[in-house]
């Protein structure tokens, strides 16, 4: 779905990268929600940290690509169905992790395993409970805005205000109680759902290497077919 998406807006993304790299940056771009040429430049850099950040957790840089990039795939996907029909809880139809376990998960170190099953509440399980509810929220926001002809750059700026204090206040929250106490200790744990799903994590992480699986085309087929 993401693949066909971005086939069809080809002419509208080669247009803007046109313009990205151009002097009309800025002008011709003025009445978007950023300049197209900021709009790449933060892409590139927010991409390119995300997969910093898989290879000092132990990942080779071609699998902190292809983690992202897989991650990325699944937050367009999930952010167009819901601006385009509203389908916010809809899961994601398949999890990364069981992708990889159906290519073949021996071709991974050990600290690429845990690098990918750390990172595994960006990509489980989609429904609007991870973090692509943000660019879901986001697009939807200037889907309205387009519809009541508001101007879009200073929402954005304001969206992007609200991120960062959230953010902010998040990562204190975070370093102050659950790190801080450990999440075993804390009410949440009581939640069965919560438990088992971090209790799975770490099990799927002892499996996976120590009886890592092959690539197993049957399996890849049946998902394509799925």
């Amino acid at each position: 779905l993401t693949l066909w998406a971005g086939w069809r807006a080809r002419r509208h993304l080669r247009r803007a990268l046109q313009i990205a790299c151009s002097r009309r940056s800025g002008v011709d771009d003025a009445e978007e929600p950023l300049p197209y040429r900021s709009s790449l430049m933060l892409l590139a850099l927010s991409y390119g940290w995300m997969v910093y950040f898989c290879y000092l957790i132990g990942a080779r840089v071609w699998v902190g690509m292809g983690l992202i990039a897989l991650i990325l795939m699944f937050y367009l996907m999930w952010t167009w169905l819901r601006a385009e029909t509203g389908l916010g809880l809809l899961l994601f139809p398949l999890f990364i992790d069981d992708l990889l376990d159906a290519a073949g998960n021996s071709i991974f170190r050990p600290q690429e395993i845990i690098a990918i099953m750390s990172v595994r509440w960006s990509y489980f399980p989609g429904a609007g409970s991870t973090a692509q509810l943000v660019s879901g929220n986001v697009l939807e926001g200037m889907k309205i805005a387009d519809s009541a002809r508001l101007r879009k750059r200073p929402l954005i700026y304001g969206m992007a205000a609200g991120l960062l204090v959230s953010l902010l206040f998040g990562v204190y929250v975070t370093l102050t109680g659950m790190y801080h106490y450990g999440f075993h200790n804390l009410r949440a744990a009581e939640s069965s759902w919560l438990t088992s799903q971090v209790n799975w994590g770490a099990g799927h992480i002892f499996a996976a290497i120590s009886n890592p699986s092959q690539l197993d085309p049957r399996g890849i087929a049946g998902m394509s077919a799925g």
